[in-house]
């Protein structure tokens, strides 16, 4: 089964989006699972510790509590590998 996310707007993001980051370190990718917090425009994001792309993966499935999409933003220079799922 191949995973689908959906890219990262603020306009579509709700209370209970998970948020999983791409950020690009040297040659690799890694990931945070961040929760967004609306009340808070300086600081919109609650992050983890960085860690791998498969573990971020898993961890932002395990979270998503009510089945709804993935959102995804890749920062800076962060590419999205299709291995990871469909990204739309």
């Amino acid at each position: 089964m191949t995973l689908t996310f959906r890219h990262y707007s603020k306009e579509a993001a709700t209370p209970d989006t998970v948020l999983l980051r791409v950020v690009q370190r040297g040659d690799r990718a890694i990931g945070f699972v961040d929760s967004i917090d609306f009340g808070n425009e300086d600081t919109p994001f609650y992050p983890t510790e960085e860690m791998s792309m498969p573990e971020a993966i898993r961890l932002a499935e395990n979270r998503n509590d009510t089945g709804g999409p993935i959102m995804v933003k890749l920062e800076e220079d962060a590419e999205w590998d299709p291995r990871w799922g469909k990204l739309e």
